[in-house]
């Protein structure tokens, strides 16, 4: 009885433990969306290229522990060469970046994304969402899944109006 009542807490506080963690890091992404979005408005100069420089935030499915905080200098809207990349946060083991959607107005989320730039321009809240896709742009708003390796999965929002939810 004994040993039931103990494998059945270890098992329960394991799992517990991985929901507390892929809320934590769902939080941290959200963050660095933040951070990129109050960098544009605040004329933040971290990137030493000069002022009025787009910020964003790159996610890759093909690099999922990778998020890229940036410099948008040649002013794409989407991370690329000639960008100065601020920071990588780099996921834990055992989660990732698992999937990617844009959202337009009345029509269904295409997932079939596999990189997405969001960026912040001053003197604007909202965001530029750019995905490797150019199917039906301007997006409304982005969804950025992350997952564990034990199928717990979170969302990050990202909409038009530069507001961002975890759901």
């Amino acid at each position: 009885m004994f040993t039931l009542v103990t494998t059945s807490l270890v098992v329960n506080y394991r799992s517990a433990t991985k929901g507390v963690v892929l809320n934590t890091l769902a939080y941290r992404i959200t963050s660095e969306v933040r951070r990129a979005q109050t960098y544009a408005l605040g004329n933040i100069n971290n990137s030493g290229v000069g002022l009025l420089v787009p910020y964003g935030v790159y996610f890759n499915t093909a690099t999922p522990r990778d998020v890229v905080l940036f410099a948008d200098v040649n002013k794409s809207r989407k991370y690329d060469a000639g960008d100065v990349l601020i920071e990588t946060l780099g996921l834990n083991a055992g989660n990732s970046v698992s999937g990617l959607c844009v959202n337009m107005k009345k029509l269904p989320a295409n997932c079939t994304v596999t990189s997405l730039s969001v960026t912040f321009l001053r003197p604007y809240p909202e965001p530029t969402i750019s995905p490797n896709i150019a199917v039906g742009a301007p997006y409304g708003d982005a969804d950025i899944k992350i997952s564990t390796d034990s199928g717990l999965e979170k969302t990050i929002v990202v909409w038009a109006t530069g507001q961002l939810a975890i759901e």
